[in-house]
């Protein structure tokens, strides 16, 4: 990469990397949560036939204004050249969301990819893929072979920015892939998105596609620094042209406005200063912009850029997504490890623990009442050894309890005194009822 743009890279990366939830990474590996699902072959139907006719897609037909069914791909078939039919897409490969600037310059390299576009080396574009990296708001989704020497599919990805205060917008766009790209890979690439980077639920989050209008939603974004926004139809101003292939999905987040978004580039200072000097938003002193971090609320959206010494004080690390958040917003919770054993304790946000964490109380003894005396809970990202469930409740007394023989012995205690209880009952009525016996005789 050119000394230039490495310059930019190197001043954005911990930015960059606190914005797309990266941690210490740059290229972070997504599972795949979804089953492969075939392609949707509808689109490959003429626009001219599609607009006078309701059409419906199952698995092997489509169905004209619920009435006519043809087999999907004899009759696309008679409608299309042998070079026009749509392929299958399959693939086992790797799915992985990168902002590392190598490999987006190779989005379109011969040697790691099967296609070239604008943005291939010496392309009409290929100064776009340099500009994309200096970008907060870009990061690239692949697939990849299994030792990560091929790229089989790519697309770019981009969250915008509030103009105000630089937080995340709950709005994503997908730009059309290159290669292969699965839907079921898109899928769980949406959710990996609404989860881990914004630590919402995904199923309050909507993916929209082409046919849903997806490209009126672009026009409320507007573009930093560019004068060509490419198909994109983004707003867009300043002096420098860089491409946008048109966005096939949309994700957003349902019951949100998105307003003051931006998509910004850093590849040229907007002030003519000396200084690389920010003021901390928490005291106010001045440290090297490099120095300071993101810190998150809650709702991992808005936050403050502070310095070293304010981090140290005010915040911790969410240890699910990597970034800062404020310590008294912030829930603890029990690391358990592969041997069950609560090894460690960590951070993450109230939202994330309630939806995906175990919650387990912690318990002193037993009560006047013969119940178990809790008199607290902590979260746990496993049931680790210390544990019992017990009246539909993870219960345990210490976290160095590691075989959970503890809070065993006090339900031992406490079924037993039950027990005794339940006898010396039995034993009275009997002596009672005997007595009566006696009387009546």
């Amino acid at each position: 990469m050119d000394t230039t743009y490495q310059q930019y890279w190197d001043s954005l990366r911990k930015k960059k990397q606190s914005f797309w939830g990266m941690g210490d990474e740059i290229t972070k590996k997504i599972p795949i949560i979804y089953p492969s699902e075939p392609a949707p072959l509808i689109d490959s139907i003429p626009v001219e036939i599609r607009r006078v006719n309701e059409i419906v897609e199952d698995a092997n037909y489509f169905i004209f204004n619920g009435k006519k069914k043809v087999r999907k791909i004899p009759f696309l078939s008679q409608l299309l050249l042998k070079s026009q039919m749509p392929k299958e897409e399959n693939t086992s490969g790797q799915l992985f969301l990168t902002i590392d600037p190598e490999w987006i310059l190779r989005c379109s390299n011969k040697q790691y990819t099967s296609w070239e576009s604008c943005f291939a080396p010496g392309g009409c574009y290929h100064f776009s893929a340099k500009e994309y990296t200096t970008s907060i708001n870009i990061a690239m989704a692949m697939i990849t072979n299994s030792d990560m020497t091929k790229i089989i599919g790519r697309k770019f990805v981009f969250i915008p920015s509030d103009s105000y205060d630089g937080a995340r917008k709950a709005i994503v766009f997908f730009a059309k892939h290159y290669g292969t790209f699965p839907i079921h890979y898109q899928r769980s690439l949406s959710a990996y998105i609404a989860e881990s980077i914004f630590g919402s639920d995904k199923d309050n989050w909507r993916i929209m596609s082409k046919e849903d209008d997806c490209r009126a939603e672009e026009a409320e974004i507007y573009v930093v620094d560019v004068d060509n926004a490419g198909n994109a139809n983004f707003k867009s101003g300043g002096g420098k042209a860089i491409w946008f292939d048109q966005s096939l999905f949309v994700l957003r987040e349902k019951g949100t406005e998105i307003e003051n978004a931006i998509i910004s580039f850093d590849s040229e200072e907007e002030e003519d200063s000396n200084s690389n000097e920010v003021e901390c938003a928490h005291c106010g002193d001045y440290y090297e912009e490099d120095e300071f971090r993101c810190v998150y609320y809650n709702n991992n959206r808005s936050y403050n850029l502070l310095c070293p010494v304010c981090v140290d004080d005010l915040a911790v690390m969410d240890e699910i997504t990597g970034d800062y958040i404020y310590s008294d917003e912030a829930v603890e919770y029990w690391h358990v490890d592969y041997r069950g054993n609560a090894s460690y304790t960590a951070y993450t946000t109230e939202g994330y623990a309630s939806r995906n964490l175990t919650e387990i109380y912690l318990v002193s003894g037993i009560r006047n009442d013969n119940k178990l005396c809790k008199y607290g809970s902590v979260y746990a990202d496993d049931v680790p050894n210390s544990c019992v469930k017990y009246d539909g409740e993870y219960v345990c007394i210490d976290i160095e309890d590691t075989d959970n023989s503890a809070i065993l012995e006090l339900i031992k205690k406490l079924e037993g005194e039950d027990d005794e209880d339940k006898e010396e009952s039995e034993e009275i009525a009997a002596e009672a009822l005997e007595e009566q016996r006696t009387t009546d005789s």
